[in-house]
């Protein structure tokens, strides 16, 4: 997956086999590697399905060791890495104009529905689903899901009380919300909160120290 600068991501659910590499790349960087201006080059979420081969290469350059401090040599090897990632990305076609419509419409509305979406977009619903989970490999109602959970997550770190927070991340009420946080997260709102999961969250996504330098 790709985000665009300053976009926050959390890991909601995976699989036992799954394996996450979160690495951040400021423009400047992604151009001086890249060799040409990226400024508008793959904005929002993508998605690639890799040949076995492909995707045992990927890995093994995502598993450069630390290298002792050395910045040059650390910068060198993401820059590899991201060079690599970025021909993959060449080599497959744009994702639909439904499927980037459908993005945008969530992004700014995370409450809209499906057959909205497809009025807005003059198609079927089922030209929209079909579009999204193929250039997505998601449901469209489950990526909406994590757009308002999401959201819900911020406003309330942001200091919106519960209800506040789930009716403006575009759920229905709050025991709408409340009922798919538990269902999501496999716990109540109020205990995310209270409790060191949230903490756990944070500590797993902070910037490695070496890196902030």
């Amino acid at each position: 997956m790709c985000w665009t600068p300053g976009q926050d991501h959390e890991l909601l659910s995976a699989s036992e086999d799954f394996d996450l590499f979160v690495i951040g790349l400021t423009p400047a960087f992604s151009e001086r590697v890249l060799g040409t201006d990226t400024s508008g080059a793959h904005r929002g979420p993508g998605f690639l399905r890799l040949a076995p081969a492909q995707l045992a290469d990927l890995t093994a350059r995502c598993l450069f060791p630390a290298l002792h401090g050395d910045m040059v040599a650390k910068e060198r090897a993401v820059g590899d890495l991201w060079r690599q990632a970025h021909s993959f990305r060449e080599v497959r076609a744009l994702a639909h104009t439904l499927t980037r419509r459908s993005l945008r419409f969530v992004d700014e509305h995370p409450g809209i529905s499906r057959a909205e979406i497809a009025r807005r977009s003059h198609a079927s619903p089922g030209e929209v689903t079909r579009h999204f989970h193929k250039d997505m490999g998601l449901p469209l109602s489950a990526y909406r899901t994590r757009v308002r959970l999401l959201r819900f997550i911020q406003l309330v770190d942001g200091g919106c009380t519960f209800l506040e927070a789930a009716l403006t991340s575009g759920f229905g009420s709050y025991s709408q919300c409340h009922r798919v946080f538990q269902a999501t997260l496999g716990c109540a709102p109020r205990v995310f909160f209270t409790s060191h999961l949230r903490r756990a969250i944070e500590d797993t996504f902070a910037p490695l120290a070496e890196f902030q330098r």
